[in-house]
């Protein structure tokens, strides 16, 4: 059960002809020869250097096209980041086989209701008769009921098919094999004819390349000491994880999916409508993506996190803008915020939604759980940044005050937790300050701290900011 929630919050908080396809992927125009502005481009820096991130790339995608790409520290020791530099995107590999399996939905090769059993049932669960009810569409909106991973356990489920959510990557796994056995094909293969090669991704690879070790960026922890290298698994390639890719390449993607991806009206509509078949979710998935929805648009939102590695990417396909962010540190995602706040058009209607809906991820924990969980998160400054904010974002909204102080007072209050997360970094806090503001935004229910969603109720715009400064300043580490 632990271990569930926190996963959840880690991700709350990537030479055949194309004949195959009669819908290939368009090729998008090469990227944009000039640099990120200024103010970008010092962000990076300041933030690469104060939070310990060696390596970091970001493209910035506009109208469907890549407006520019930033470049900034080490891939390695003595290399600098380049344009060819290959970085493990981690989970974002999620969002590309997703599209692909829309291509082959879009086409008429499968359908996104059909049971996956006629194609694919996993020995571990054929004799769950439950293994009938998994579909695409269950899959691609982390419904299954799987766990994230099976590790050394047969694969169960632990919930029935679409009863709530859960991340998981057996999940696509799952699909992966039933799309095989369905095109005759390889996911590579697939992925060649459907993606990489009508849109140029001429420098992404599935699965571990041996002769490409020298371009492939070193993991830092969030200490910025190099993290072993280890290959994937041997020979293998997934539909979770494991590609490698360039900025210029995955920014190709997130720049063809900001121009419809090739989909029909109907479809582009349901990628981007919520998927829950269950009341209340507290997670927002569409297809193969988490939906940030805005007044005006939705954004597709994915990430992907292993040890050393931080990737983001996000696109609003009715508008075409988009951003992706690679980093080679466990501290990378402390880049997103300030570079979401650089680039986005929307960038405060953005980030206030997706702290509201981190905030509603952490209150629905069960409050056996929520112990552990803060105690966990107080070992991450990421974690911890998140769930500060998410708490910020609580804290305001729900005063209901709208006023020139009230804004003065939220930008003091953003820069505290600014403060607090790098001096966690460099040492100078630790994670006990957070959990001492947990606490006091909590309520006592038979021995248990249990974070409140109203928290309206335990504490006024001008007692939030209090108790920031007071908790850090009394928590410096000596």
């Amino acid at each position: 059960m632990f271990i569930k929630h926190t996963l959840a919050l880690a991700c709350m908080i990537c030479t055949t002809a194309c004949s195959a396809s009669s819908n290939p992927a368009k090729t998008q125009a090469s990227t944009q020869d000039f640099t990120a502005p200024p103010q970008v481009q010092k962000i990076v820096k300041h933030y690469a250097e104060t939070a310990k991130i060696p390596g970091v790339a970001v493209a910035y995608i506009k109208d469907g096209k890549t407006q520019w790409v930033s470049l900034y520290g080490e891939a390695s020791e003595e290399n600098p980041v380049k344009e060819t530099t290959l970085f493990n995107v981690a989970s974002l590999t999620k969002p590309v086989f997703s599209m692909l399996t829309l291509q082959l939905v879009e086409e008429g090769k499968l359908t996104l209701d059909e049971s996956l059993s006629q194609y694919w049932v996993d020995p571990d669960v054929k004799s769950d008769p439950r293994h009938n009810e998994l579909t695409a569409r269950l899959v691609l909106s982390h419904q299954t009921g799987f766990p994230n991973w099976r590790r050394d356990k047969p694969l169960a489920f632990m919930f029935s098919p679409g009863e709530r959510h859960e991340y998981s990557g057996e999940g696509f796994d799952y699909l992966r094999k039933a799309v095989e056995v369905n095109t005759d094909m390889t996911m590579p293969k697939l992925m060649t004819d459907y993606i990489t090669k009508p849109l140029a991704m001429n420098n992404t690879y599935f699965g571990w390349q041996p002769d490409k070790d020298a371009s492939i960026a070193t993991r830092y922890d969030e200490a910025a000491q190099e993290i072993e290298h280890k290959p994937f698994y041997k020979d293998s390639y997934s539909a979770a994880c494991c590609t490698l890719t360039t900025i210029n390449d995955y920014s190709k993607f997130i720049a063809w999916v900001g121009q419809g991806a090739g989909l029909s009206d109907e479809l582009l509509s349901d990628v981007q409508t919520l998927q829950s078949q269950h009341d209340n979710p507290v997670e927002y998935y569409g297809l193969g993506w988490r939906l940030i929805k805005l007044p005006e648009t939705t954004y597709l939102m994915h990430d992907g996190r292993e040890p050393g590695v931080r990737a983001f990417a996000t696109v609003a396909p009715e508008t075409g803008e988009g951003l992706v962010i690679l980093t080679n540190s466990s501290n990378g995602e402390l880049l997103y915020r300030p570079l979401i706040e650089s680039t986005l058009s929307v960038q405060n209607d953005y980030l206030a939604q997706t702290d509201k809906d981190a905030w509603v991820y952490l209150t629905s924990v069960p409050k056996e759980v929520q112990p552990r969980m803060i105690q966990f998160i107080a070992k991450s400054p990421s974690f911890v940044s998140k769930a500060l904010y998410a708490a910020n974002e609580a804290v305001f909204t729900q005063s209901g005050l709208q006023d020139k102080n009230s804004s003065t007072l939220k930008k003091k209050a953003e820069n505290q937790i600014d403060n607090y997360v790098l001096g966690m970094v460099d040492g100078k806090y630790d994670g006990q300050t957070f959990i001492n503001i947990m606490s006091a935004l909590s309520q006592s229910l038979d021995d248990t701290v249990l974070l409140k969603h109203d928290l309206n109720e335990v504490v006024t715009v001008d007692g939030w900011v209090a108790l920031l400064k007071q908790t850090t300043e009394a928590s410096k580490v000596k």
